[in-house]
């Protein structure tokens, strides 16, 4: 197990039964190691899950993006916000368009870590370059919010496109 995940469990932020449940045990039927990586995933998280060919490496960034999610609700008692970062930076380095997304988010508002504007955006493009629909919605919002529409209505496009049901249905509105 890599040494991230030690930490992490051991920090009580995650823990070891849900890394095991997102590393599933080889299959003769799958040589990548997992079971049945293709029904692991909601669709969502399958189409921004990490490009590596890694189903391991896949399920254990989505869990960390689920777990850093949870800590940014509030919902997990004794973690804060530059936890889920420093979770979420690390589903990066895995591949995570969510994380990459997620981590974006953070940056534009200021949440567990340092407000940038542009490391912001650099992220949520390279969220939704990856498949993240979250990314391409955040931009949207964001330059609906700084009076530049049609900039926000491309990536609202984007957002449809990668299956955002409300940015489908304001495109229709629209």
């Amino acid at each position: 197990m890599p040494g991230f995940l030690k930490k992490l469990i051991n920090s009580g932020l995650i823990s070891a039964a849900a890394v095991c449940a997102s590393a599933a045990p080889a299959s003769a039927a799958n040589a990548c190691g997992a079971q049945d990586a293709e029904s692991a995933f909601e669709e969502e998280d399958r189409r921004s899950a990490p490009r590596c060919g890694d189903c391991v490496c896949a399920g254990v960034a989505v869990l960390l993006v689920s777990e850093a999610r949870k800590i940014m609700a509030g919902s997990v008692e004794g973690a804060t916000e530059r936890d889920a970062c420093a979770i979420l930076a690390k589903a990066l380095e895995l591949g995570s368009a969510d994380a990459a997304s997620e981590l974006g988010r953070a940056y534009l508002r200021g949440f567990g870590v340092k407000h940038c504007e542009g490391t912001g955006l650099r992220l949520l493009k390279k969220g939704t370059e990856g498949g993240s629909a979250i990314g391409a919605r955040c931009l949207a919002d964001y330059y609906f919010d700084h009076d530049e529409p049609d900039l926000a209505l491309s990536w609202l496009s984007k957002a449809a496109d990668l299956g955002d049901l409300r940015a489908r249905t304001e495109l229709a509105q629209a």
